[in-house]
């Protein structure tokens, strides 16, 4: 049996690798969805290319785990984007509740268990205020390129600058598929 799941995963902390690891033992298959957000900006620092070189510097060679990007706002497109990755009938795996409403929603399949687990808003903010304590909530691999001098050289660029993706905004776009 396979699984899916879906966020931002900016950037992949230890919670992150944990549930992972844990649907990783009790599924066949892991399929994470990334959720695909175009600029950078305080809450998404990583381009996607980044996010998903985290996920698989921390599973290389791992054939259970597999990336893939969500780059549709519309509920519909991305269902369609999902059934290009996923096969029908694999349950969505979250411990956000807003992530399985949605979900449902789109009439996949979920699986909702919820969790503790430290945030990456807290991890990311550690980071911007250049508190080396970042290192100890994410795996290794992922604080030895947050610590590269040209990845912190753009926490300036992006501490102050708001996002520009997420529901409020495709709203008021009126729900378009790009």
């Amino acid at each position: 049996m396979a699984v899916w799941t879906g966020g931002r995963w900016q950037p992949f902390t230890k919670t992150h690798r944990d549930l992972t690891d844990r649907l990783v033992r009790r599924f066949d298959k892991v399929y994470i969805g990334i959720r695909y957000v175009p600029e950078r900006s305080r809450g998404a620092p990583f381009d996607p290319e980044e996010v998903a070189a985290m996920i698989e510097c921390v599973y290389p060679d791992n054939e259970k785990v597999e990336t893939f990007f969500l780059r549709r706002y519309n509920p519909f497109a991305m269902k369609a984007e999902i059934q290009q990755h996923v096969p029908a009938g694999v349950p969505f795996y979250t411990r956000q509740k807003s992530w399985s409403y949605g979900v449902r929603l789109l009439r996949l399949p979920v699986i909702y268990e919820p969790r503790d687990g430290g945030a990456a808003t807290d991890v990311r903010d550690l980071w911007y205020r250049g508190d080396e304590r970042f290192a100890d909530f994410v795996p290794r691999q992922v604080a030895d390129y947050m610590s590269r001098p040209e990845v912190k050289a753009r926490i300036p660029d992006v501490i102050n600058k708001k996002a520009k993706f997420g529901i409020k905004r495709a709203l008021a776009k009126g729900l378009t598929s790009k």
